[in-house]
């Protein structure tokens, strides 16, 4: 975003077709101008709170967002994890007095087990590391099929999670 300056980063993304982005590495602190530019243009800026997120720094993080609150479930880096802990309800059920938008649960989030354990309490579950390690089959063209089938699959098996 900043090597190519803000206006040159959402024209591109618009002109691709992007609706919004997540910027991780934003500080809310210095997040206001691009948040405005981001506002002006209807395209969406979604940035993330995590467990350890001070409630003022949070305050600040969701009046930036635009989209949706990435809700971080919990310490540490995103991966594949037995289970999502009690982290992410704590911080979902802070935030909601905070804002609107919707809170969307992600880092962690992997199995059936896991959305029907958040879909009483987040928006929106993020899945990621699950399905691009089924993506890395994708080596060879028979590969791609499968790895193609495989996400598939697996997107229904997690969505199925929320009825």
């Amino acid at each position: 975003v900043w090597r190519r300056g803000p206006d040159a980063f959402l024209d591109a993304a618009q002109a691709a077709g992007l609706s919004g982005a997540v910027v991780p590495d934003l500080p809310a602190e210095e997040a206001d101008e691009f948040a405005r530019r981001c506002r002006d243009r209807d395209f969406k800026l979604i940035l993330l709170v995590t467990p350890t997120t001070s409630p003022g720094r949070a305050e600040k993080i969701v009046a930036a967002c635009s989209g949706f609150v990435y809700v971080v479930s919990v310490v540490g880096i995103t991966g594949e994890r037995a289970a999502v802990g009690d982290a992410a309800r704590t911080v979902v059920e802070r935030l909601r007095g905070l804002t609107d938008l919707p809170l969307c649960v992600g880092f962690g989030v992997s199995t059936p087990e896991h959305v029907r354990g958040l879909k009483d309490v987040a928006d929106g579950v993020i899945v990621g590391s699950a399905l691009v390690r089924r993506l890395e089959a994708a080596g060879t063209p028979d590969g791609r099929a499968k790895a193609v089938a495989d996400v598939a699959a697996a997107v229904r098996e997690l969505s199925g999670a929320l009825r």
